[in-house]
């Protein structure tokens, strides 16, 4: 009994310092140095040059800030770093400022976007080492140096672009003594101007540069070509880069932490296992790959267009840490955490200068190396090394030797098959438990409008969610206690609680882990079936449990006696055939059987810390998303919830039932409750802050926060704002809140309606209702009535309850008048969840739609539908559910060809438009605001159409010119063909429609595009410009409004909508 005593203390403290390790371990960083060396990184010269950059604020593509200011800045410090270089003339050294990439591209996020851009801007300094060989591949570090709409970009990635320029300080101040080596490869450091709009000047840069391989040239066996305008990538992928032997991308999804490998290759594990030599404290795991390859997690990088289009192959960094400021104003320089820039420094440096030595000749094989094409699996393990196996030996040898040790262990159990899907049973049925439980949890923080109430302090979810697993795994653990002391009973073998004497003697413990074997070995199939890269998590499992099973098998039979405490002789005799098969305590048998159990516990407990290691770094990174995850159909909490309980059950099922071995089912059944105890004082938190905020309950409630310790109430109270302490302000409430005009014309030309108004859309769950009291000190949001922009939303005609605010009575207030804004009643049909009563908050939490926006989240609309504008006439819904309307400025019903002309040549794109034809055309043009003037400040649609009676096909040829951002969308009914990419992509799954998306970096701005379309058929085309550096009065009202938790990206939006008629 003591013994089992001891073991169980042991195990527990054995998982409890591997938690506590590798909790320091996973967010620890490196200490910041001020001044060092030049040929060593420093933080501190690198937040210098951060500084500035950063400062500037704002870079979004086509601001001055980002297509000059910017890059000035990063060209003068290069030429400063030159000019004080120590070893400079070791290397040739090449500076290219490019700012003429025009091109198109189809990107596979967010249902699929096809970009079209003009004048973008890369920065590239290539350092060629005079002994390199000419025909040498390069290395390639990459990051973007623009912004996101209202964010500095402090950490994404000024930061990254600040350290780059200081790897290439220490570079250049190394010498071949520092190195270690000579320098064999060119490095190239590339700045790209336009990652933001999603992916575009990467995609430039690897399509036209000559240091990649662009410039028009056909890649070898033609499976994709480099020309300008017609891009999708091959369904094979492109044939390796003939230039660059390995990509090395830099970026951030938070402001500091760890910089993790989140994705790798295709292939070359042997970059993988270069960086795990050259680091001193790794970190990466192809887990994340897995997540961010399944589209779970919201974003992309310019990682893969250099993999997709430029056949590159590689690692992709990113920080993960705090999350909560990515994109957002609050991403200052100041705000990156200490010694992340030092960590990120240190090992980039330390990886390019270990890719120079070429231990292994994998830069001088090329593409003849074996090695290259080997899919690579990958994790750290606390930070002390990295683990690195190729995917082939993982499942050609390591895979099947598993499953006979598997096989062999479970077979000594002696269990039938039957008792082994019981034993599993339990197991799955736990981890079904722990799902209802963490769905149910969810439900009632949804029921109760606490909604991401984690998301000011993201322990507190696993605070909620995670004992729910333990509760589970405890559960059905008690259960399997309970059948085996009802068996012994009936068998007549012994006392029901009776005690085991040893860890051989425990049957509970043996048919537990049986079914752990059996639960994990169904989780390994799976993932090895779909060949995914978090194969190694199941694979731990079931070898450890597999080697501790057999070590528990090998010992003797247990005793047992009859109903009279005598054993019998059927009994004795069995004790003695299993002494002569080895099974006794002595000899080569019970050093082999030890060395089993004790490698098995061993095994379980790294399993244990690994997955547990994947599982944090993960929720800290995915649990901010949320923040910016838009209007998800359901709440975060019933997402959260289940997966947070489920990951608890899958990481206990293994490690409790060594932790209560020797412990009868009523002592388990105590267990229980007191698990739950921090889900209980959770939950109490959570009432406590509702009952404070609402101002109800007994007096003495209100200050039970202000009696808790300091240290206490900092751990488990949310201390942020709106319900349930949401929000802070470095964890914002993120908004856009958009000033739009809009006019709309008829197939004739004629302008039949002109609107303008603001519209305020949250980009999470809650919505609006934290707001309300913000909202209505502007006198937007009476609490009875939900708001909702007519212009904007879909609005049954039927609804009477509309009532538009009138011009007259915003007069009298002498207020400027927000536009058409109108007050609906709570509509019948749901725009609200849950009926009021339960929810006070519910008329606020709609989001309202904003057209022309980039849909940066799958968002449901009113209907459940997309919305669009792009409802051709005589459709079974027609374009706007109130009056039509369409849109644009002057029109002309003949324009001059040469005016039409000159439109196009301003376009940037003017050798395609020499081919085409002027036939029926009209010109439709708008100023982009009431200041603006001459044509860059005037959003211009030129169109003409053709029919073909022959092939019965229309051709209708589009130009646009207008700002630095715009977006088309058009129907994709009757669409054959276009020129924007070859083959055409699948439309838009919610609206049965295209998006082209354009972003111009330096002007003039411009694209054009034909379509051909099946009959004798017109087109609705929708043209959104966009302008996030202005800010009109109106908005700043709103703004001033606003609480400090808040942040909000402004914009001016100016929308046409033109309908073209079919051709004569």
């Amino acid at each position: 009994m003591w013994t089992l005593f001891a073991f169980r203390v042991l195990w527990v403290a054995l998982l409890s310092s591997c938690t506590v390790f590798l909790v320091r371990r996973l967010y620890q960083t490196a200490e910041p140095v001020d001044d060092a060396p030049l040929d060593t990184f420093s933080e501190g010269r690198t937040r210098a040059f951060l500084n500035q950059l950063s400062g500037l604020g704002p870079k979004e593509v086509g601001t001055i800030e980002n297509e000059e200011t910017a890059v000035n800045l990063i060209v003068d410090e290069v030429k400063s770093i030159l000019a004080s270089a120590k070893f400079g003339d070791m290397f040739h050294t090449e500076i290219s400022v490019k700012s003429d990439y025009n091109g198109t591209l189809f990107v596979p996020f967010l249902h699929g976007t096809n970009q079209v851009y003009t004048g973008h801007t890369n920065v590239a300094i290539k350092l060629t080492p005079k002994t390199a060989d000419p025909e040498a591949k390069a290395i390639l570090v990459a990051s973007h140096y623009d912004s996101a709409f209202g964010s500095p970009a402090g950490a994404d990635a000024n930061s990254m672009c600040a350290i780059m320029l200081e790897t290439l300080r220490n570079l250049l101040n190394s010498s071949e003594e520092k190195l270690g080596t000579q320098l064999q490869f060119p490095i190239i450091f590339n700045f790209n101007g336009g990652e933001e709009p999603i992916l575009m000047a990467s995609h430039g840069f690897v399509a036209q540069h000559p240091w990649v391989g662009g410039e028009g040239e056909e890649i070898a066996e033609k499976k994709t070509s480099r020309r300008k305008n017609v891009h999708l990538p091959p369904p094979g992928g492109v044939p390796r880069n003939s230039k660059v032997r390995v990509l090395l991308n830099l970026e951030a999804a938070g402001s500091g932490g760890k910089e993790i490998i989140f994705q790798a290759g295709p292939g070359v594990p042997w970059v993988l296992r270069a960086y795990g030599r050259a680091v001193s404290s790794p970190c990466g795991l192809s887990l994340a790959q897995d997540v961010f390859e399944l589209k779970i997690f919201p974003g992309d990088t310019d990682y893969r267009v250099f993999r997709d289009y430029g056949g590159m192959r590689g690692l992709d960094f990113a920080w993960a840490n705090k999350g909560w400021v990515y994109h957002t104003s609050r991403d200052v320089a100041e705000n990156v955490d200490k010694g992340s820039i030092q960590r990120y420094g240190d090992n980039l440096l330390a990886l390019i200068r270990e890719l120079q030595r070429d231990r292994d000749r994998h830069f001088a094989q090329g593409s003849e190396d074996p090695d290259d094409d080997r899919a690579a699996l990958w994790f750290d393990v606390a930070g002390l090394f990295l683990v690195v196996l190729t995917k082939d030996f993982v499942f050609h040898y390591l895979l099947p030797f598993v499953v006979v040790l598997k096989v062999i262990a479970l077979a000594r159990t002696r269990l039938s098959v039957l008792g082994l899907m019981r034993a599993a049973w339990y197991q799955i049925w736990a981890i079904v438990r722990a799902l209802v439980s963490g769905v149910l949890a969810g439900g009632l923080v949804f029921l109760g409008g606490a909604d991401m109430f984690w998301l000011s302090r993201l322990h507190l979810a696993a605070l909620l969610y995670a004992p729910l697993g333990v509760h589970a795994v405890l559960h059905c653990l008690k259960e399997l206690q309970q059948r085996l002391e009802r068996s012994r009973v009936k068998e007549g073998r012994s006392f029901p609680l009776a005690v085991p004497k040893s860890l051989w003697e425990s049957e509970e413990l043996k048919t537990a882990m049986a079914g752990v074997v059996v639960t994990w070995s169904i989780l390994l199939y799976a993932a090895s079936y779909f060949r995914l890269g978090s194969v190694y998590i199941p694979f731990l499992f079931v070898s450890s449990g597999s080697v501790l099973l057999l070590g528990l098998s090998l010992g003797p039979l247990p005793k047992s006696t009859g109903k009279g405490g005598v054993e019998t002789k059927e009994e004795k005799k069995r004790e003695g055939s299993s002494k002569g098969r080895g099974g006794d305590r002595g000899g080569c048998g019970g050093v082999l059987r030890l060395l089993c159990v004790v490698l098995g516990c061993l095994g379980l407990a790294f399993s244990f810390a690994i997955m547990m290691g994947g599982a944090l770094l993960l929720l800290s990174a995915f649990l901010p998303v949320t923040s910016r995850a838009g209007e998800m159909p359901s709440s975060p909490d019933l997402v959260i919830g289940p997966v947070c309980s489920a990951v608890s059950a899958l990481l206990f099922i293994g490690s409790l039932p060594l932790a209560l071995v020797g412990l009868s089912s009523k002592s388990t059944r105590l267990f229980s409750p007191l698990v739950l105890l921090a889900p209980v004082l959770c939950g109490l938190v959570l009432l406590l802050g509702r009952l404070k905020e609402e101002k109800s309950g007994p007096v003495w409630l209100h200050d039970a926060e202000k009696k808790l310790p300091v240290q206490l109430r900092e751990f488990i109270w949310p201390t942020g704002a709106g319900a349930g302490g949401t929000y802070e302000y470095w964890k914002p409430k993120r908004l856009f809140l958009v000033h739009m005009h809009r006019r709309f014309f008829s197939e004739d030309g004629i302008l039949e309606h002109q609107d303008s108004g603001l519209s305020l859309a949250p980009v999470d769950f809650r919505g609006l209702r934290d707001l309300s009291e913000s909202l209505e000190s502007l006198g937007l949001f009476p609490p009875e009535f939900a708001l909702q922009s007519s212009p904007y939303d879909s609005i049954p005609p039927s609804a009477s309850s509309v009532e538009p605010a009138g011009k007259e009575d915003e007069e009298k207030k002498g207020q400027e008048t927000f536009g058409s804004v109108a007050y609906v009643k709570q509509n019948p049909r749901g725009f609200a969840r849950f009926p009021c009563d339960l929810r006070k908050s519910c008329a606020f939490e709609w989001p309202w739609v904003l057209p022309g926006l980039p849909p940066l989240h799958s968002i449901r609309y009113v209907y459940g539908e997309e919305y669009s504008l792009l409802r051709e006439p005589g459709a079974s819904r027609p374009l706007l559910t109130r009056a039509p309307s369409a849109f644009v400025g002057e029109q002309t019903e003949t324009a001059d060809p040469e005016a039409v002309q000159a439109a196009f040549r301003s376009s940037g794109l003017n050798e395609e438009t020499a081919k085409w034809q002027l036939r029926s055309h009209r010109v439709f043009s708008t100023p982009l605001d009431e200041d603006a003037e001459g044509e860059q400040g005037r959003q211009r649609v030129v169109y003409w159409n053709e029919y073909n009676p022959e092939t019965n096909r229309t051709r209708l040829d589009v130009a646009i010119s207008a700002g630095a951002w715009s977006i088309v969308r058009f129907s994709a009914e009757n669409l054959l063909a276009w020129s924007v990419s070859d083959p055409m992509p699948k439309a838009r799954p919610a609206c049965n429609c295209h998006q082209l998306m354009y972003a111009g970096g330096r002007g003039p701005y411009g694209f054009l595009f034909s379509l051909e379309l099946e009959g004798k058929v017109g087109r609705t085309l929708q043209v959104t410009t966009h302008n996030f550096s202005g800010r009109t009065s109106s908005q700043k009202r709103v703004m001033d409004a606003l609480p400090p938790w808040t942040d909000a990206v402004t914009g001016i939006f100016l929308t046409s909508v033109v309908r073209v008629p079919p051709p004569p």
